[in-house]
């Protein structure tokens, strides 16, 4: 295949990535990218939109300003970290499916929001709004350092507060019960396959 891809764009080739592996009953499920470019470019894009670089690192909330809440986060759990800003329909469309998954795994799980935003903006935000996760403002910081360009953007940590996976957006028809979008139906396997290792 990449032989005769070559051939056919002279000067330009294709890469594949393993992003994602499943294991269904007797069969091994790859979700594989593949990526044209020209030789010496390598994978460095294709690493970079599926934040594979990142995986393995171990993400502390320690430099952040906490929001106000409820929530508390509860120590040696999984953590699903939403990346949005109130001014950005997108994020504020992903909020119900959000909402739903914390309804869902509350228990297993700690849901956490970060915001390049201020306190005071993220606090009145939430006066008229309902957004079920621990809240963390003037996270820009944390996002400079995870490479983080385009909002919303949620990753998946385990136990160990070491990044797993990473998800952009999500539909504003995804709930929990029925996920619509092919990254909330991942994002949710993902959830039960690490909630379910936790308790082991």
């Amino acid at each position: 295949m990449i032989d005769d891809y070559e051939k056919k764009q002279p000067g330009y080739t294709l890469s594949a990535i393993i992003v994602k592996t499943s294991v269904i009953e007797d069969s091994t499920i790859h979700r594989i990218i593949w990526e044209k470019h020209r030789p010496e470019t390598a994978l460095s894009k294709i690493r970079k939109w599926e934040h594979l670089n990142l995986l393995g690192l171990k993400v502390s909330f320690d430099s952040l300003q906490r929001v106000s809440s409820t929530n508390k986060l509860k120590p040696s759990k999984p953590t699903l970290v939403n990346f949005w800003f109130t001014a950005f329909i997108p994020c504020l469309e992903e909020i119900p499916f959000l909402n739903s998954l914390h309804e869902e795994f509350k228990v297993k799980l700690n849901f956490v929001a970060i915001t390049f935003e201020p306190k005071d903006l993220v606090t009145n935000f939430l006066i008229s709004n309902s957004f079920k996760f621990s809240h963390f403002a003037n996270g820009q910081g944390l996002a400079d350092q995870l490479g983080i360009e385009a909002y919303p953007v949620s990753f998946l940590l385990d136990q160990n507060s070491e990044i797993i996976r990473v998800f952009g957006g999500f539909s504003k028809e995804d709930r929990a019960a029925s996920p619509n979008s092919w990254a909330a139906k991942e994002l949710i396997e993902e959830i039960k396959e690490i909630t379910a290792a936790n308790k082991k």
